[in-house]
């Protein structure tokens, strides 16, 4: 039995895989090892993980997660994962963006992308990863992720330069006061995810020139600053993980064309495409 996990800053995804055939999708919350101190990450893997996935005689395990860039990282949730599963599989803790560009393109070359709470991009040579730009995070990059479009969103609304239908909009489904909004974000755990949590709310609104507006900056910062930096980008097709770039994929692909990228493809998940790759 193979396990594939793709771990995000909001949730990790489980894949129980028999024969080449997934035969058990368990959810649970993102594992990103920068949100999380001490022994935290330990104690909710051992809470999150279900029985059925701990006794299932898993031989491998693919782990694939935002913040696995860093190796010192990759261990704390190698540690994190091995008393989870008994029986000593082997286990692999790759960073999410690889996980993506395997999904993507498989043995083949391309820009590969994960738009989702955070974002990244790289270019894939068919085996690995040639070249990345560093995403730095939701609060000095991550540019075009749902916790950057809530973020303008969300700053917009405290300087009370949204438009007049937005602003109320906001407001009345969401009761929001400044001090509960800095609370969340300056002081309260995984600010990234609930500046995130907004997406769903600009996505009912596509259409309104604002949201336009916010929709062609963020992603155009997301091209200007990770996909325009890697090496003869025009001459790769582009692919993108993740449900921001998935159910704004109209616009991606618009501002994409206006940097000279016109092969795009879009998957809210890589577990399908991670399947095939280790099957």
């Amino acid at each position: 039995m193979i396990l594939i996990a793709d771990s995000g800053s909001s949730r990790t995804e489980w894949w129980l895989l028999d024969k080449g055939r997934a035969v058990e999708k368990v959810q649970t919350v993102g594992l990103n090892p920068y949100f999380f101190h001490g022994n935290d990450l330990a104690d909710l893997l051992a809470r999150e993980v279900p029985n059925s996935l701990r006794s299932a005689g898993i031989h491998k395990l693919f782990f694939y997660g935002a913040g696995c860039a860093d190796p010192a990282n990759q261990r704390r949730v190698e540690q994190a994962l091995r008393p989870i599963f008994p029986g000593q599989p082997v286990l692999y803790v790759e960073r999410d963006i690889l996980g993506a560009a395997r999904a993507l393109f498989g043995s083949q070359n391309g820009l590969a992308c994960v738009l989702g709470t955070g974002s990244n991009a790289c270019l894939y040579d068919g085996s690995g990863i040639v070249h990345e730009i560093a995403s730095l995070g939701y609060l000095l990059g991550d540019e075009g992720s749902g916790a950057h479009l809530g973020k303008t969103l969300i700053r917009d609304f405290l300087k009370h330069t949204l438009p007049a239908e937005i602003q109320r909009g906001l407001q009345e489904e969401f009761g929001l006061e400044r001090a509960d909004l800095l609370e969340r974000i300056y002081r309260r755990e995984h600010p990234n995810r609930f500046l995130a949590s907004f997406s769903p709310f600009i996505y009912r609104r596509m259409g309104h020139p604002y949201i336009t507006q916010l929709l062609e900056n963020s992603f155009g910062d997301f091209f200007r600053e990770q996909v325009c930096r890697l090496p003869d980008y025009r001459d790769f097709p582009l692919g993108c993980i993740g449900s921001v770039g998935y159910h704004f994929r109209e616009v991606v692909s618009g501002v994409a064309g206006k940097y000279g990228i016109h092969r795009t493809k879009f998957q809210v998940s890589p577990l399908e495409g991670l399947t095939a790759y280790h099957s």
